[in-house]
């Protein structure tokens, strides 16, 4: 059976997700076929976490960092409204195509992050991108708000 290009990349979050020494339980949300299959619920014996996964693959890249433009359309940006009473994250999988010698990261942004950086409400598409330069931690930006902010890179390891 062939494994599909999100299954490969969600699995990697998924396996980051679920690699502690914490016990996890792990759901898929959306079961339609019509639905991105975008969404997880994890839980702990602390904690539901509902994680809302995307993927980029074509990174512009330059000689100071490399950039990452997750774009959300209205089905995205709907999707995420039905997770907003739940302790959303949204998770950026910043990779490329050459993933054996290419670095990936993670960047992931919590609720408040989400809700500063894009409007939900927007009937236009909203964007949100990732910067990575050697040795710092992440920056993000979203549509709205044009100022980077710090995510840190190792910010999974807080999912408890």
């Amino acid at each position: 059976m062939a494994i599909k290009e999100f299954e490969y990349y969600h699995g990697a979050v998924l396996t980051k997700l679920l690699r502690k020494d914490i016990p996890m339980t792990l759901t898929l949300i959306e079961t339609d076929k019509n639905q991105s299959w975008s969404a997880y619920k994890i839980s702990s014996n602390k904690n539901d976490y509902i994680f809302y996964v995307k993927y980029c693959l074509s990174p512009q890249v330059t000689k100071k960092h490399v950039r990452w433009t997750f774009r959300f359309t209205n089905e995205h940006l709907n999707e995420l409204k039905k997770f907003l009473s739940n302790n959303l994250w949204l998770v950026l999988v910043c990779a490329q195509k050459d993933c054996k010698t290419k670095p990936m990261e993670l960047c992931l942004l919590n609720k408040k992050e989400i809700l500063e950086g894009i409007d939900i409400d927007s009937i236009n598409q909203q964007t949100f991108t990732v910067y990575s330069e050697s040795r710092k931690e992440l920056k993000v930006c979203g549509t709205m708000n044009e100022k980077k902010f710090t995510v840190e890179r190792d910010r999974i390891r807080c999912i408890v």
